[in-house]
């Protein structure tokens, strides 16, 4: 039981969800960094100002092996188009399944018949991984040539593999010796890999590329401090400040600030991970009691039953995230509807972690609703968020004229 409306009335007044508006909490730090081996199985990772950076510097090694086009699903940050077309690499969507990755058979299909290689972008999209027949379709993709990209942002503490212990800096906060010795790893259907980790913590900018013969990152310059030092202002200060334009600004690869590297070599991935964890989990059972998802469970309503009660299924939400980034819900109205639940949350005060508009030139965009689990929050919070999702599912249109039909 989530206990819903004992936990609502004890919850702080506050927002749930957002920009990183305070510095990590002290529970989520260990207290000094020490020596340790590298974890087997881990390779160098080149630490740069953002994920779109990382992008780059992995747009540019494919584009020197000769790729000119990359597949990309179509649910993803249209961000992530942009490093990719300023290298000249031209962008095709694929049609991602129930899981938001790739439909295997559209990545089995993809690039046939080209004299050149291409790539295709795989996002672990809210923690969800490439099932068999996925792993299988990227395999004889690379087979014949093709390259992929696993975008693992929203799934960092399974791919950054680091124990609790962290190294020992001669050089405190050197980016350039959290280079050699904070290790990522790159998963075996993968060719470059790459991950944002502002998404994850407060830190002014962070993220991680990973791939054989990656260009080097040039040095930070006058943007990339100005970038950093306002986003840094704003953890500090909660102050909207325009941190976020100066870092879209930022667009050629430099390596992540000192202020970054210091943070994030005290970083307890493994009690984010726990907290973010057990917020999903009373998240869902909170859910389940307001009504939302109807007890569905994440993987799909349960099987079984008559054709009216599996129509009846297909209109409820469903979870359908299986990691720690955030929790998602399968949206049955579809993605303008799932944009105005969005929009209507705003207004109560919870902000989506992942609000990914339609693209016009895309297949059929999935209806997606991503709510906040981090782990500046707790049980009441997520009751919070439940009882808002319920509120606005109730008073959406299409929502009321489902029950007038």
């Amino acid at each position: 039981m989530c206990d819903l409306e004992n936990r609502v009335a004890s919850a702080p007044a506050r927002e749930v969800g957002g920009e990183f508006a305070q510095p990590l909490a002290e529970d989520f730090l260990i207290p000094s960094p020490r020596r340790v081996p590298r974890a087997p199985g881990t390779a160098t990772a080149h630490y740069t100002a953002s994920g779109r950076q990382a992008l780059s510097l992995i747009a540019r090694a494919l584009r020197d092996l000769g790729v000119r086009r990359v597949g990309m699903p179509n649910y993803f940050c249209w961000t992530m188009a942009e490093p990719l077309e300023l290298e000249g690499l031209g962008i095709d969507y694929l049609k991602v399944g129930e899981d938001l990755l790739p439909e295997p058979a559209h990545v089995a299909a993809y690039g046939r018949g080209s004299s050149q290689p291409s790539a295709v972008l795989v996002a672990t999209t809210f923690g969800n991984q490439p099932g068999e027949d996925l792993l299988r379709a990227l395999e004889a993709f690379t087979a014949r040539g093709g390259y992929v990209i696993g975008d693992l942002t929203h799934d960092v503490p399974s791919y950054w593999q680091l124990p609790e212990a962290r190294p020992y800096f001669d050089e405190p906060h050197s980016p350039r010796l959290l280079d050699r010795q904070l290790p990522a790893a790159r998963p075996r259907w993968a060719n470059f890999a790459l991950a944002s980790l502002r998404k994850w913590v407060p830190i002014p900018d962070g993220a991680w590329a990973l791939g054989e013969n990656l260009p080097a990152s040039g040095a930070r310059g006058a943007i990339d401090e100005t970038a950093s030092s306002l986003a840094w202002r704003r953890i500090q200060t909660g102050e909207n400040n325009a941190a976020e334009d100066a870092v879209d600004a930022a667009i050629s690869p430099v390596s992540i600030s000192t202020r970054a590297a210091g943070i994030l070599c005290r970083v307890a991935w493994e009690g984010i991970a726990r907290a973010r964890r057990a917020n999903a989990r009373t998240l869902a059972r909170c859910l389940a009691e307001a009504g939302v998802t109807g007890g569905a469970r994440a993987g799909g309503a349960p099987a079984g039953g008559s054709q009216a009660e599996s129509s009846a299924r297909s209109k409820i939400p469903r979870i359908i995230s299986t990691g720690c980034y955030a929790l998602a819900l399968s949206w049955p109205e579809g993605a303008a509807s799932a944009a105005a639940a969005s929009a209507a949350l705003a207004e109560e005060g919870i902000y989506t972690p992942a609000y990914w508009p339609p693209l016009t030139a895309s297949p059929a965009w999935p209806g997606v609703l991503a709510l906040p689990i981090d782990q500046r929050y707790g049980a009441a919070d997520m009751a919070v968020v439940a009882r808002a999702v319920a509120k606005v599912r109730a008073s959406l249109p299409s929502r009321r004229h489902s029950r007038e039909d």
